[in-house]
């Protein structure tokens, strides 16, 4: 399980600590609206990896945000400037400079984050999407979407499947396309050595076996296919480009902090500006600045070059593989619209004279024609049984959803959901959203051992009633994830000797907001701790 032990956001002015959160259900509260519980809320998940949806008045990016994690018993820190992540264990200071390469690290050291088909490549879906499962904002939300982002409902779906081990395995469309132009061929060329070998300029002969020009494709698939190469061509170079640059930063970087490794045996360097014996690292496109005057640190932050250059040369690796199988895709297609000359003609009329060569190139064809039979018949086996386990899955996830929404509602003739997300023309909205949403992500954690913190903001918005919410307080405290809720409460819900009704409620542990200012959150009080975790990091505040 993955639980949020504290959560600090701040800068070199003003900060804010919340460090009294426990492992089971917390409901952080207050008695008035914009006390600060949202910008918490999206702190702690922005800093985990999630698409930043904070208030609109809130300049998010003039912040620094860190998160103490227990990750299986593990403590774990994690803090996110912009898009510069750190991560800091026992033994280890890992810095990246990007989501996807942050997003990489937690699926191989914390939770594997599943890959999915999308636009027809195999595509990581990285935090931004898994922390959609676990996380429920308050502003910009749909029962009908998921968060904007470079994913879609359909991704979101796709995802839970790979979760479930149910991930789409049909072949590479390139692949496939192939295939079926070869049985196509194939087919073509049995059937002409079937007839008179001097009708090699018709249809479904053997010329039209090896020319493009007289196959029976039509000619706009064949261009749109063709188009098809080019741009996947052209994309994977523009990427392999990125790539190399990105590379060649690391290893100058990289060879920069060796030097300094160098023993001074006489004096000492120093700054020419200011005097100061200090050195500091600065990520590319990133406003902070990692401390790397201490060895110790240095070779932390060496240690983290390294493995990100050798990231960067297997991804090079997979993409120069890739390169090449789709340039020789473009080259095939290309060879293959060639026009042929008299001297094929005759090449290939000779070829085809002796009855006996025909028979033995009806045998051949024949066989290839049945292996290529053969693994697109295999796919689409492999195809229809993992819809039949997916349709299986989605059933039991609906089914789960349903019996959350009933017992939040108390109503067993309730409507059925029967689609994991609404149409646009039907949103689930007021008290129903509420219950949808809840119900959503109590299903999908109590299918799939996601392990994520479960944090709705706003728990009990549009005018839950009491009675639901306590029932849906009953239904999250069946899982074992951590829940961190916020709600706004009334003031006669805040009277009586026990303070506010949370306070009187075993279920969960109560955080009072109420004190905050309007509007602001942070202040000076919590600078000094927010400086010394800063510098856990390495991280110089400015």
């Amino acid at each position: 399980m993955i639980k949020i032990k504290a959560v600090y956001i701040g800068n070199g002015a003003e900060s804010y600590i919340e460090d009294r959160l426990t492992d089971g259900t917390n409901v952080i509260y207050s008695l008035d609206n914009n006390r600060g519980k949202t910008v918490l809320m999206q702190g702690a998940m922005y800093a985990l990896g999630a698409i930043p949806t904070f208030p609109e008045r809130f300049p998010y990016k003039e912040y620094i945000y860190i998160v103490d994690l227990d990750i299986d018993g593990n403590e774990v820190s994690v803090l996110r400037s912009r898009n510069t992540f750190a991560v800091k264990t026992s033994d280890s200071l890992s810095l990246f400079d990007s989501e996807a390469d942050y997003s990489r690290y937690w699926s191989e050291n914390f939770r594997r984050l599943p890959s999915i088909v999308k636009n027809g490549r195999l595509t990581s879906v990285g935090l931004q999407l898994y922390t959609q499962m676990a996380f429920i904002g308050q502003d910009d939300i749909s029962s009908a979407k998921i968060t904007a982002g470079q994913f879609n409902k359909d991704d979101f779906t796709e995802m839970l499947y790979a979760i479930a081990g149910f991930d789409g395995r049909e072949l590479d469309s390139a692949e496939e396309i192939a295939l079926k132009r070869r049985r196509d061929e194939l087919k073509g060329l049995i059937k002409s050595l079937a007839k008179e070998a001097s009708a090699l300029n018709a249809r479904g002969t053997a010329l039209s076996a090896i020319s493009a020009t007289t196959d029976a494709r039509d000619m706009q698939e064949f261009l749109k296919e063709l188009d098809s190469a080019r741009a996947e061509v052209t994309d994977l170079r523009k990427t392999r480009s990125r790539y190399l640059a990105r590379l060649t930063k690391n290893q100058i970087v990289l060879d920069e902090l060796n030097s300094l490794r160098r023993e001074v045996k006489s004096g000492k360097l120093v700054c020419l500006k200011c005097g100061s014996v200090s050195v500091g690292y600065q990520m590319a496109d990133s406003d902070v600045i990692f401390d790397v005057t201490s060895p110790d640190m240095r070779t932390q932050i060496i240690n983290t070059l390294k493995e990100r250059i050798y990231a960067i040369e297997a991804d090079l690796d997979a993409l120069e593989r890739n390169l090449r199988k789709s340039q020789n895709r473009l080259s095939g297609l290309l060879s293959k619209n060639d026009e042929f000359s008299l001297m094929d003609v005759v090449a290939c009329k000779d070829e085809y004279l002796n009855e006996q060569e025909i028979d033995q190139k009806m045998q051949e064809a024949q066989r290839e024609l049945d292996d290529v039979k053969d693994k697109l018949e295999s796919d689409r086996v492999l195809t229809s049984e993992i819809a039949k386990l997916r349709k299986e899955f989605m059933d039991d996830l609906l089914g789960k959803m349903n019996l959350a929404r009933r017992a939040i509602s108390d109503n067993t003739e309730e409507s059925s959901y029967e689609s994991l997300f609404s149409t646009k023309a039907n949103v689930y909205s007021g008290s129903d959203g509420t219950i949808y949403f809840a119900a959503r992500t109590f299903a999908i954690a109590s299918k799939i051992d996601h392990g994520m913190p479960i944090m709705i903001d706003s728990f009990r918005a549009d005018d839950l009633s009491s009675d639901r919410e306590d029932r849906l307080l009953d239904l999250l405290g069946k899982l074992d994830n951590q829940i961190i809720l916020t709600t706004t409460i009334k003031r006669e819900e805040s009277a009586g000797p026990d303070a506010s009704k949370y306070e009187r409620d075993p279920r969960v542990y109560a955080i009072n907001y109420s004190n905050h200012e309007i509007n602001r959150i942070m202040s000076d009080v919590y600078n000094d701790r927010f400086a010394e975790k800063a510098a856990d990091f390495g991280l110089v505040l400015r």
